[in-house]
């Protein structure tokens, strides 16, 4: 209702101050929200929007208590408030019916949104992602929301309405938002939200990951990298290798060549129709039992047909692509589906191939991880520099049957079910990371121990020094030297002489 100035003369100075401090009161006809956010009142529906004002109850365990209105849709019954009301103890409480309360003429334009819109599918189980085609229109690129807030207004899981996330990470061809700390659950289709300005501390930028990392994920170093900006015609240099893990005939690799800053690789079924998987394997093994390697990949399919094309990465035991035993995690696409799947095949146990989503995204990320006889798959939809991982499988090598040498793989497969069907792939990005961890696993191959550390001040292939050891002469002669950083990372060698 109006702001009633019964009992008043009509030729009362307090009339017209009255009627310029307060814009609405009225009575709530519904409770509110458990979590205090909430106030419900009919008679709203029948008036402006109020975002932006400031609310005052007069009555209930809160009542003196102002809040300001962060949501109100004009037409609408609900205030959405800035934070919870409480009582005389501190405890949130609701706003029950029959409140009395007024809106204040006093506006800011604090928690005013920038976009305010409906989901359009079903965010992750997790409660880490939203989902909105319309998201589209007002943010055009992949960074402009991140550090901005989202506050959920309407849905019909009601313990959602009044919470916020912060956004961590947008990716516009998907139209899906990430968030950091989950939503305490599952964000529904047609949930109503809006994306707030500057409501983060410090407002807007890129906040990153919030969770601090484990002490493992502080002690992964970067051992081997490859932006592919060195033209190379068939894929073939002193680090990749070019080659078939499967058929004999179709598939095509070069780097910086088809695509710009891209090993891009392609499988096109020919006349003479024979499944194919061709890819690129790095040259240098991995020797290492904890580690990790990802890429970027942007892939492309032509003619697809009733047996699903892939490209992706894969892990597989030895120096040479063993098909009994290896680990790989893909985007595959058929004339039916379009998938991220994990397929492994661990002791010639046989081909074992997981759905992990349902996504018509084509530019991905993909991640393997090994912890000792552990490894696990992850994806992301997001590209560098802003990989949101997400675990996909985890997958145990009881035998370890991949064994401690393992070979890395950017590969694509073709099941070539008719002439023309194609798969290709332009992969951007590729990364190899050791964690420190294996320099006890060394070590306690050795029988060794750790009797000193530091930083070379010199650098050299074979004498290099640092110029801060205050050990004698030959104090180190006999002893073994494990760079733990670089390229050269984890190569142990003797040393000889130390003066």
């Amino acid at each position: 209702m109006k702001v009633s100035t019964s009992g008043l003369r009509q030729d009362s100075p307090a009339k017209p101050l009255l009627l310029g401090l307060f814009s609405y009161q009225g009575i709530t006809d519904a409770a509110g929200a458990a979590s205090g956010l909430t106030l419900v009142c009919g008679d709203l529906a029948n008036e402006p929007s109020y975002r932006g004002h400031l609310v005052k109850l007069l009555s209930g365990a809160a009542a003196g208590q102002t809040r300001h209105i962060d949501s109100h849709v004009a037409g609408t019954t609900t205030l959405i408030v800035n934070e919870p009301f409480t009582d005389n103890a501190g405890a949130v409480v609701p706003v029950v019916a029959t409140t009395l309360f007024v809106i204040l003429s006093l506006y800011t334009d604090e928690g005013v949104p920038l976009y305010g819109g409906t989901t359009t599918a079903a965010g992750q189980l997790d409660g880490k992602t939203m989902v909105d085609t319309g998201l589209a229109v007002p943010f055009t690129v992949d960074d402009e929301p991140i550090g901005h807030t989202v506050r959920i207004t309407n849905s019909t899981t009601a313990s959602l309405i009044g919470q916020e996330r912060q956004i961590y990470a947008y990716d516009f061809g998907t139209s899906v938002l990430y968030f950091d700390t989950a939503f305490t659950a599952q964000v529904p289709i047609t949930t109503t939200y809006e994306v707030l300005r500057d409501r983060p501390e410090g407002g807007g930028g890129s906040p990153g990951p919030s969770p601090e990392p484990t002490v493992e994920e502080v002690d992964w170093k970067l051992a081997d990298k490859d932006i592919f900006d060195v033209a190379e015609a068939t894929a073939d240099t002193l680090r990749w290798s070019s080659e078939y893990q499967l058929g004999a005939a179709d598939g095509v690799a070069d780097i910086n060549t088809t695509t710009p800053s891209a090993l891009y690789v392609q499988v096109l079924a020919a006349l003479a129709l024979a499944a194919c998987q061709y890819g690129t394997r790095r040259l240098y093994p991995s020797y290492a039992r904890k580690f990790f390697t990802l890429t970027d990949a942007d892939i492309t399919v032509t003619n697809e047909d009733v047996n699903p094309v892939w490209a992706g990465l894969a892990a597989s035991g030895g120096v040479a692509w063993d098909a009994n035993n290896y680990i790989a995690i893909y985007k595959r696409q058929s004339n039916t589906v379009e998938q991220i799947c994990v397929e492994s095949n661990i002791a010639a146990a046989g081909a074992a191939i997981q759905v992990i989503l349902a996504t018509t995204q084509d530019a991905v990320a993909f991640k393997i991880e090994r912890q000792d006889t552990i490894w696990r798959c992850y994806y992301s939809l997001v590209q560098a520099p802003r990989h949101y991982w997400i675990l996909a499988a985890e997958i145990e090598d009881a035998t370890n049957a991949m064994t401690d040498r393992t070979s890395i793989y950017l590969t694509a497969y073709n099941p070539e079910d008719a002439v023309g069907q194609e798969i290709e792939c332009d992969f951007h990005l590729w990364e190899y990371y050791e964690t420190l961890g294996n320099l006890g696993d060394i070590l306690q191959k050795l029988q060794g121990s750790v009797i000193a550390q530091g930083t070379f001040t010199t650098s050299s292939l074979t004498v290099p020094a640092d110029t801060g050891r205050a050990e004698g002469n030959q104090f180190f002669k006999g002893c073994i030297l494990m760079p733990i950083g670089g390229a050269i990372a984890y190569q142990p060698r003797p040393i000889r002489a130390f003066t």
